[in-house]
């Protein structure tokens, strides 16, 4: 379970390696892109179409090698704030894989949902926040709503992050991340 939490996070924070700026993209209404990649020794070639919205969002992308084959496709969805409420991953044969949906208390992601291609959920992350804005607490639960991980966030006087306290689903710490900043 754990290891569909990290790839959904890597893939779910996946930004596009296309190089234009999302302003340019918008000034020229860029609507897509191909992108080509082959590698120097000619053996390893992958074509990229991706597809922007009217904010130069990346709503959509497929990657295929150099015989055709499908290697990875996505689709996103953002609400009127330009924030990313659904995220649809498919697998090589095209098939939905993973549905990825985030809901928002005002700009902060409160709920990010996964759910398999049967709309049958995997996982749940919630996340509150403290009056400043910022996050204090992230718990995970699996698929049964019982809770498998839970991170504390402290922060000093000026805002800044000094510690992530993690524990597992007997309350039992498993991990801790100090911050110390240079200034």
């Amino acid at each position: 379970m754990l290891k569909y939490f990290y790839s959904l996070i890597f893939i779910a924070l996946t930004v596009t390696c296309f190089s234009q700026s999302k302003g340019k993209i918008k000034k020229y209404k860029i609507k897509s892109v191909t992108e080509i990649a082959i590698d120097s020794t000619n053996k390893s070639h992958t074509e990229s179409i991706i597809k922007f919205d009217s904010k130069a969002n990346t709503i959509f992308e497929e990657q295929f090698s150099k015989k055709g084959n499908l290697k990875k496709k996505y689709t996103k969805k953002f609400n009127k704030y330009n924030e990313i409420e659904e995220h649809i991953i498919y697998n090589e044969k095209n098939e939905v894989s993973l549905i990825i949906k985030t809901k928002y208390k005002l700009d902060k992601p409160i709920l990010i949902s996964t759910s398999n291609s049967k709309g049958e959920i995997i996982e749940e992350i919630e996340i509150k926040y403290n009056g400043f804005g910022e996050k204090i607490e992230e718990i995970k639960f699996d698929s049964k709503h019982i809770v498998v991980q839970k991170s504390i966030f402290e922060y000093d006087k000026k805002g800044l992050k000094t510690s992530k306290n993690t524990f597992d689903s007997l309350g039992k710490l498993v991990e801790t991340k100090m911050y110390t900043y240079e200034y």
